[in-house]
């Protein structure tokens, strides 16, 4: 990580915060007063207003510290607030190399999904009663994990919930192996990958949507308002004369927002898939070539280095 290469930094995760006893973490955090404290939040998502509470209550006591955040709103929220891409480069430096991708693939659309959060559920739900659904690689690890609700998840009606338990029995477990191997056709073998993010109401980014772009596919995703809209703003082609991001992107409501994606998917698949990857090669592979220079990555890094070596003179 970055942030370990400074000497005269402490780095703390936050589990150490919600562990301890507080007077106890305190107690131990002004041992180390004299060093600048790196509050590490980047690989987990830690509630609504986390952040701004723990830069609120350091400030107040007068700690010389950071906070890095796995949300991109946060990034320099206040100057010492920083986003790190954990995941990203989590799967920058642990992904297969090697692998080779065709441009002639089976599977027009493929939908990897882990965990059944309400809303890969509803995703689900949706999605088995379009026309086109038979056209979809669709997967779910393990429909039976009773410990995927979350605070902040987006709520399911009782007619959906009642469906679903009536159906899940018959889920055929599909274990999509390593969270940072794309050595599978759900990557491999199809056009588009519908990515069904951890989080649809917060702003939170992991592997999920760099793996298609590592795998040389187009994409749509299920994420928090606004995702696409990043990977745009830090250099991703998003290959936007193919596909209406616009449509649903920023829409708040994270139902309305899957009924446009969906719009979207319905009017992408019938088009010549083997035509158009024959067409955008180079585009799809220089996505691949920046995310493995850390292209995407290397703005956000410089500008933490920079903060702390600033703090630390």
């Amino acid at each position: 990580m970055i942030y370990k290469h400074h000497q005269g930094t402490y780095h703390l995760k936050y589990d150490e915060f919600i562990e301890d006893d507080q007077d106890q973490f305190f107690y131990r955090l002004d041992k180390i007063r004299d060093r600048l404290i790196v509050i590490d939040f980047s690989d987990l998502y830690c509630g609504e207003d986390t952040v701004m509470h723990y830069h609120s209550v350091l400030t107040n006591l007068n700690y010389n510290f950071v906070i890095l955040s796995c949300c991109p709103i946060d990034h320099q929220a206040q100057p010492n607030i920083f986003y790190y891409p954990f995941w990203q480069i989590d799967l920058l430096h642990n992904i297969n190399h090697s692998i080779t991708f065709r441009n002639e693939r089976t599977y027009k659309v493929s939908c990897p999904n882990k965990n059944p959060r309400p809303h890969r559920i509803l995703n689900y739900l949706l999605l088995k009663n379009k026309s086109f659904f038979k056209e979809i690689f669709f997967t779910l690890q393990d429909a039976f994990d009773p410990h995927t609700y979350m605070p902040w998840d987006m709520a399911l009606s009782q007619e959906h919930i009642a469906e679903w338990e009536s159906i899940k029995n018959n889920f055929p477990k599909f274990d999509i192996g390593n969270y940072n191997d794309i050595n599978d056709p759900i990557w491999t073998d199809s056009y588009v990958n519908l990515v069904t993010e951890n989080m649809v109401t917060q702003a939170f980014v992991t592997e999920k949507i760099w793996k298609p772009i590592v795998s040389e596919q187009l994409f749509l995703i299920f994420g928090y308002p606004g995702i696409v809209s990043y990977l745009r703003d830090i250099g991703v082609d998003t290959f936007d004369d193919i596909i209406d991001h616009n449509s649903y992107d920023k829409i708040s409501d994270p139902h309305d927002r899957l009924n446009c994606l969906h719009s979207v998917l319905e009017n992408l698949i019938d088009l010549d898939f083997k035509l158009i990857f024959n067409q955008t090669a180079e585009r799809r592979r220089n996505n691949r070539l920046n995310f493995l220079a850390g292209k995407f990555t290397n703005n956000y890094i410089d500008i933490i280095n920079h903060k702390i070596q600033e703090m630390l003179n």
